[in-house]
């Protein structure tokens, strides 16, 4: 009986996790380029939602110069003199609201990167 209840909370978190995460897909800087041409921040399909964890696991760093990521992502979807900002796209709801998501990144005096952020908003 307790096995069947432990197998049954699994199964029931693992739907959960599921329903709820991205799809993954490395990091291609060609297609993060040339994703924000024509779509908004709302884009569901814009591919760099599923690119980001490879992104920040694996290409960005901090301590990178602004001019070092801007070309490594290309231009910003929106910028400011200590941070820039790339829209990750849409993402959907399941039992939530659907919401989008950004990628901020800060600079320094130096315009050195120095922190590295995922909004979330609804």
């Amino acid at each position: 009986m307790v096995a069947l209840l432990t197998c049954l909370c699994f199964c029931v978190f693992l739907g959960i996790w599921l329903l709820f995460s991205r799809s993954e897909s490395r990091f291609d800087q060609q297609l993060w380029r040339i994703s924000s041409a024509g779509l908004t921040q709302y884009a569901s399909d814009n591919p760099r939602g599923e690119m980001v964890n490879d992104l920040l696991a694996n290409h960005l760093r901090i301590g990178m110069t602004r001019a070092q990521v801007i070309s490594l992502l290309g231009e910003p979807d929106e910028k400011d003199a200590t941070w820039i900002r790339y829209y990750l796209g849409g993402r959907s709801g399941g039992f939530v609201l659907p919401g989008y998501d950004y990628l901020i990144l800060n600079f320094d005096q130096q315009s050195d990167l120095c922190q590295i952020c995922i909004e979330e908003s609804d």
